[in-house]
């Protein structure tokens, strides 16, 4: 059709009294390949299929309800829904309808598990139309092949969900899905000339010491406009960022403190699960009581908060990639951000690991099993142990100024900035600024390849 929806049939299809065109599309009962239906002389709500028809991801002896902008209020399992609003075919499975491919159209979804229901029908507006839950309008508001632009927009709450993120395929390059959190303001400000890419500063204030410590600061203004990064500490005045800023705040410089009041809590050690999924984009979640475990997945972490003592703060492997922005990773008990057989690139990430003694952990960073990660504008706390592990066979890039911490050592093998492993390899680690190590950089047999 010129919607893009195709019936193939493997029997003769009845279509009963309603009109195709001049009726030079059937032969003998039946469909020709090479021609097509006008939707416009089609009265979907009395259109039946008397044989069994195949659509994307259905087998079955199913009726097509129609297409409107509202669902059918019950159905039987394999029927099929067009929704017009949405752009999207939906099937009755499981005594719902389920979204199962889309033509290209961009999609706001919403989750509020307060007023929100999950229930056929919501999702699509804010609210009591919301729905609950964040893996109900995965599963059943994205459809298994989509080619338009998603946004699930959760409000701020806590919400006590292990999230699975799978079973959804790309059917556009640029196609994308992004899960969003809320933002809460805490306060507003202008930055003043003596601002730099460490610090923003602004007279104006009189801030209690340290009472931002651990919020996201937000350029909202003039020079440096969208740049995110979180509050390692300050005074009356100034606020000490998190590794640097790109473009150094100026005099026309407004900027907002905020917190991520989207609060996953979830019950086992990840509050996102990720399996070969691509596309997909996390921002402003705050992961209370864990982390995100990517597998063969493509995804991008913006200004996210992984908060756990159960597990890592962010694992890659099985050929994933993420790129992860202004992202606070913090793993009290274990390594902060675990790469195995797989890439990342990390900017102005905040990552700090074992604020006790640790148990299974690493340090702030481990790559290993032929793992790439490129590294801008850090600030890596290993704290006891190494700020960056670079294992046997994998391979870190120190792209620009950052910092990488050990603290003070409780480990008689001593604290190393950045330790690289024989057969790995560390370029321009040079490039970073080195606090309370033992060993600012340092190989352990002496036949890696270390270009600094």
């Amino acid at each position: 059709t010129s919607d893009g929806l195709t019936i193939t049939t493997t029997n003769p299809f009845t279509l009963g009294t309603n009109r195709i065109d001049d009726g030079n599309d059937l032969l003998n009962g039946e469909m020709i390949a090479a021609d097509t239906i006008d939707t416009d002389s089609i009265d979907w709500s009395g259109l039946t299929a008397s044989h069994a028809f195949t659509a994307p991801g259905l087998v079955s002896s199913a009726a097509i309800r129609g297409a409107g902008s509202s669902f059918p209020g019950s159905g039987s399992a394999g029927d099929v829904f067009y929704h017009t609003t949405e752009g999207t075919l939906f099937v009755y499975e499981d005594s719902m309808w389920n979204a199962i491919i889309n033509w290209g159209s961009t999609q706001a979804i919403y989750v509020d598990g307060g007023a929100g229901t999950d229930q056929i029908g919501n999702g699509y507006a804010s609210g009591a139309s919301a729905v609950a839950t964040i893996q109900y309008a995965w599963d059943n508001l994205i459809p298994t092949t989509y080619n338009g632009t998603y946004t699930i927009n959760i409000v701020a709450g806590t919400y006590t969900e292990d999230v699975i993120l799978s079973g959804k395929t790309k059917g556009s390059s640029t196609a994308s899905i992004t899960i969003q959190g809320a933002l809460s303001s805490q306060e507003a400000g202008q930055a003043d000339g003596d601002s730099t890419v460490a610090i923003i500063e602004d007279d104006a204030q009189g801030w209690t010491p340290d009472a931002y410590n651990g919020m996201l600061v937000v350029i909202t203004g003039g020079t440096g406009n969208g740049q995110e990064a979180w509050i390692r500490d300050g005074d009356a005045d100034t606020l000490n960022i998190a590794g640097l800023f790109t473009t150094s705040p100026a005099a026309d410089s407004t900027f907002t403190i905020c917190t991520l009041t989207t609060i996953i809590n979830p019950t086992g050690s990840y509050g996102f699960t990720l399996n070969d999924q691509q596309g997909v984009t996390l921002k402003y979640l705050n992961i209370n009581t864990g982390g995100i475990d990517i597998s063969q997945s493509n995804v991008t972490i913006r200004s996210c908060e992984m908060d756990t003592a159960a597990g890592y703060g962010l694992r890659l492997q099985d050929f994933s990639y993420a790129i992860t922005y202004s992202s606070y990773i913090h793993s009290s008990a274990y390594t902060g951000v675990t790469v195995s057989k797989s890439r990342v690139y990390l900017e102005r990430c905040y990552i700090l690991t074992c604020n006790t003694t640790p148990i299974g952990g690493q340090g702030g960073v481990v790559l290993s099993f032929h793992t790439y990660a490129a590294f801008s504008q850090n600030y890596i706390d290993g704290n006891d142990l190494y700020g960056v592990k670079v294992s046997s066979n994998s391979t870190a890039t120190f792209n620009t100024a950052g910092y990488i911490n050990s603290i003070v050592n409780h480990n008689a093998a001593g604290d190393f900035g950045i330790l690289t492993e024989t057969g790995a390899q560390s370029a321009n680690a040079t490039a970073q600024t080195f606090n309370n190590n033992d060993t600012n950089e340092s190989d352990d047999a002496g036949t890696f390849a270390f270009a600094s």
